[in-house]
């Protein structure tokens, strides 16, 4: 059937092409009210699909955030076994864990030490997908107050995932940073 409808005809009136394409109206409002109603059945489902997809889509992201935040403990658990000071071993360990680890989870790791001067080559130890396996050579203080990655951990005191960000200055890439403090 085609839904059709008449300029002249009353505006709650519709018509629908009957046999031999002879017009009929509906007889009563019983067809709208049926339409109404399988309409809030589809738009409800659909909700119900959409809303599946979405609690699907924060497992997987919930399941990447786990196993990269893995990596901020163990960088956290081995710098508390040695102490406040760098040793000679962090940038092949940073790029080992590196490897360990898909590029879609990790651009890069790292390790902060706030006593020291950020100029200072030892201050962060770090490794990207761009400098792999050597370090990345930092040009920014992170000690300044815009750097929620290194801010947020500190008044947290816990695990800490950061907004979106572009990364001047260090990979030069747009990333979300989750970090946690140490020793």
């Amino acid at each position: 059937m085609k839904l059709w409808g008449s300029l002249d005809a009353h505006p709650a009136a519709v018509f629908l092409r009957g046999r031999n394409g002879v017009p009929r109206s509906l007889p009563d409002g019983s067809h709208l009210i049926n339409y109404s109603l399988r309409r809030a059945a589809l738009i409800a489902e659909a909700n119900i699909d959409a809303l599946g997809e979405v609690r699907s889509a924060a497992r997987s992201l919930d399941a990447v955030v786990t196993r990269v935040g893995a990596l901020s403990r163990v960088i956290a658990a081995r710098q508390e076994a040695l102490g406040r000071e760098p040793d000679d071993a962090v940038i092949p360990f940073l790029a080992g864990l590196l490897a360990g680890i898909g590029a879609d989870e990790a651009y890069g790791v790292y390790i902060v030490f706030e006593a020291k001067n950020a100029r200072d080559p030892k201050a962060m130890p770090w490794v990207d997908r761009q400098s792999f396996p050597g370090p990345v050579k930092l040009n920014y203080d992170y000690h300044d107050p815009q750097w929620e990655w290194y801010h947020g951990p500190k008044k947290s005191g816990d695990s800490y995932i950061s907004e979106p960000y572009f990364d001047e200055g260090g990979s030069n890439i747009t990333i979300v940073s989750v970090t946690r403090p140490c020793v």
